[in-house]
C-alpha cells in the first residue's frame, strides 16, 4: 500500500522497495500496517486521479510493472512431477518391537528394485514408542512420512489415513508386523501394468484355529451379504486415481478393503489377484482379533449391501 506516496520521493517503486527492507523503517511501516490497509482504497482513488492530469502525473513515480505480463504454471502439477512412483503405507499399532527392522528391510529392497518410493507410516494411536520410532525414522530419511491419529481408529481408519496422505503414482500397503514381505511389494509394482489394482490371495497362511474360524465366518457373511467370494485376505496395490474416483464410504473395521474392491468392481474396473506367502511375525503378538475390532468388522460386514 505504502508504494502509492512513497516512490515520489525516493525515485521509484523500486527504490521505495529497497528503503524498507529492514530496520527501523521496516518495524515502523509493520506497525501502520492497519491503517495503510484502511487507506487503501482512497490512495487508489487519488493516484487515478493524479495520473489521468497531465499535469499531475509527473508528480508520480512511473509504474512499468503493469504493462508487464505474468505466466503462472500450475502448482499442481508442479507437485506431481516430484511425486513418488510408489506410495507404500506402512500401519501399526504398538508395533514398537518390529518397526525399526520392518522399515529398514522394506526400504533397502525397494532401493535395490530402483524403485522411487516413499514410507506413509501411520500410527494409529499406539500407547507404546511407535510413534516416536516412526519420527526418528523420518528425521533420518525424507522417504518417510508420518501419520499420527488419535484416538485409535482401526485399520480401517488407518489405511484411509495413509491412501489419503499418499502421494504416489501408485499405493500399497503392508502392516508393521513384517507379515508382508518386502518381496511382494516389488512384485505388485512390477505387475502393476496388469490392472488398476491387484490384489493379493494368500497361498497358505500357518493360524492358529480360532483365526480360521472366524476369517471363515467373516468371508461367509460377505459372500451372504454381498454375493461377491472375498478370498483375498493380504495387501493390495492399486493406481492412486482409483482412490480418488473409488473410495469407499468411511469404515474403521478391516472391511474397508472388501468395500474398496467392490466399488472398483461396481464400476467395471478390472482387479487382478496376485498370490502370496505370509510369513511370520518380526515379534510381538496380533493386536487385530479382539473383540472391539472383531464387533467393528462384523457390524461394517453386516451393513454391506449386494452391489
Amino acid at each position: 500500500t505504502l508504494a502509492h506516496p512513497v516512490p515520489f520521493f525516493l525515485g521509484s517503486t523500486n527504490e521505495a522497495a529497497a528503503s524498507v527492507g529492514g530496520g527501523p523503517a521496516s518495524r515502523a511501516l509493520e506497525a501502520l500496517a492497519p491503517l495503510w490497509e484502511r487507506l487503501d482504497p482512497t490512495l487508489l482513488e487519488l493516484e487515478s486521479y493524479v495520473r489521468s492530469h497531465p499535469a499531475l502525473a509527473p508528480l508520480l513515480a512511473p509504474v512499468p510493472v503493469l504493462q508487464d505480463l505474468y505466466v503462472f504454471g500450475a502448482p499442481s502439477r508442479a507437485a506431481a512431477s516430484d511425486a513418488p512412483a510408489l506410495s507404500v503405507v506402512v500401519i501399526a499399532y504398538n508395533e514398537e518391537e518390529c518397526l525399526a527392522e520392518v522399515t529398514a528391510e522394506l526400504s533397502r529392497a525397494l532401493s535395490l528394485a530402483g524403485i522411487a518410493f516413499e514410507l506413509v507410516m501411520v500410527d494409529d494411536g499406539s500407547a507404546d514408542q511407535t510413534l516416536a520410532i516412526m519420527r526418528r525414522l523420518a528425521a533420518a530419511d525424507p522417504r518417510v512420512v508420518v501419520v499420527p491419529l488419535s484416538p485409535n481408529r482401526g485399520i480401517g481408519g488407518a489405511l484411509r489415513a495413509g491412501f489419503d496422505r499418499a502421494r504416489g503414482g501408485h499405493v500399497t500397503w503392508v502392516p508393521a508386523d513384517g507379515q508382508i514381505g518386502p518381496d511382494t511389494v516389488v512384485e505388485l509394482y512390477r505387475r502393476r501394468g496388469e490392472a488398476p489394482m491387484l490384489t493379493t490371495v494368500y497361498t497358505d497362511r500357518d493360524d492358529p484355529i480360532y483365526r480360521t474360524v472366524i476369517s471363515r465366518t467373516l468371508n461367509t457373511i460377505i459372500r451372504l451379504r454381498t454375493g461377491e467370494v472375498a478370498k483375498s485376505g493380504g495387501n493390495y496395490l492399486f493406481g492412486r486415481s482409483a482412490w480418488e474416483r473409488h473410495a469407499p464410504p468411511p469404515d474403521d473395521s478391516m472391511m474397508i478393503s472388501t468395500a474398496f474392491r467392490s466399488s472398483l468392481r461396481a464400476a467395471g474396473v478390472p482387479i487382478v489377484e496376485v498370490p502370496i506367502r505370509a510369513r511370520a511375525r518380526v515379534a510381538g503378538h496380533s493386536k487385530v482379533l479382539n473383540p472391539r475390532t472383531i464387533l467393528r468388522t462384523l457390524a461394517s460386514t453386516l451393513a454391506m449391501r449386494r452391489g
